[in-house]
């Protein structure tokens, strides 16, 4: 073969794409061998399963800003709104007193039940969240005026559960006067309309008797309606 440009051009396109091994296991012509192709992607992360939450539109004290709170002054009782999840159904509520908002227990008024069996109008005396674990939110209304209070509420620093509550100061007076809901969703066959029965119930619950306690409260001059009306705003 010539020594033309062409004949150089030939032997450097044989070197590049010749790869023979020979009897060493090496590569003929210097040559190195063409890289690995590269190794698969991993495979993703299964996605994290989402934690079901309450709809923020399901619960309207999310999104709905409480009353000013007013200062306390000596012998005042802080009263909350406890609020247990409830999802997919209503929550329940409860009013809550205790004499500081960082102590984790106190009294516990609410109504009891559900609307199927009806409730009952129960206080569990010095209930202590940080005991039962069963923490719900709490959103301060109110403090309430030491006068309305007293000291057999606290039942000497012991834990008791009232069913039905047996009230002992002027505030569970007050609240006692709303009366827990009955049995308000009966059994399929008991729905029938009829015209002396219309289809539709007015279901009252938990959260009915907590708005009919504040507005008792409310009457009683121990509240004041702004706190009522936010109990109304919630409410689900």
């Amino acid at each position: 073969m010539g020594n033309g440009p062409g004949a150089a051009q030939n032997n450097h396109h044989f070197i590049r794409g010749s790869y023979s091994r020979n009897a060493d296991g090496g590569y003929e012509g210097g040559a190195h061998p063409p890289p690995p192709p590269p190794p698969p992607p991993p495979a993703p992360a299964p996605a994290p399963r989402p934690t079901p939450i309450t709809p923020a539109s399901a619960q309207p004290w999310l999104t709905v800003a409480p009353p000013a709170l007013n200062r306390p002054r000596t012998g005042y009782i802080l009263v909350s709104l406890a609020i247990y999840n409830g999802y997919p159904f209503k929550d329940h509520w409860a009013f809550f007193l205790r004499q500081s908002s960082s102590a984790s227990n106190g009294i516990l008024v609410h109504a009891e039940g559900n609307v199927r069996d009806g409730f009952i109008f129960e206080i569990k005396r010095n209930h202590d969240f940080a005991v039962t674990g069963n923490v719900p939110a709490l959103i301060d209304l109110h403090w309430v005026d030491g006068r309305f209070f007293n000291q057999g509420m606290w039942n000497n620093g012991h834990h008791r559960v009232e069913r039905p509550g047996v009230p002992t100061c002027p505030f569970e007076l007050s609240v006692a006067r709303a009366p827990a809901p009955r049995r308000s969703l009966n059994p399929v066959e008991e729905r029938a309309p009829t015209p002396a029965r219309p289809a539709r119930i007015r279901q009252r619950n938990c959260q009915t008797w907590i708005v009919e306690a504040g507005a008792m409260l409310v009457q009683d001059q121990m509240i004041p309606e702004d706190v009522l009306e936010y109990l109304l705003a919630i409410k689900q």
